[in-house]
């Protein structure tokens, strides 16, 4: 039982168990980075920092943990620009 209230939407649940658990933060958001290099899954990817940022508010923090070959942006917008330049 993961203790939240039945009438917390998936999206809301998502959100409280990144903003307390900074590695799985980090571990969703190098996944996200991977699907943005697949047009077929650019919109999850997209989606996924979007949640991300919602949590953390810049993105650019988590990239600097997950790899610093990743580029710090602050946005999602900024990711998704950036894998259609290199894609």
């Amino acid at each position: 039982m993961s203790g939240f209230p039945r009438d917390v939407s998936h999206h809301e649940s998502l959100l409280r168990e990144l903003k307390a658990d900074r590695e799985l933060a980090i571990e969703y958001f190098k996944l996200a980075i991977q699907t943005l290099g697949n047009r077929k899954e650019l919109a999850g990817g997209v989606s996924a920092l979007t949640t991300l940022q919602e949590a953390y508010g810049n993105l650019a923090l988590l990239a600097a943990q997950a790899d610093p070959a990743i580029p710090a942006f602050e946005t999602a917008t900024e990711y998704s620009d950036w894998s259609l330049q290199h894609s």
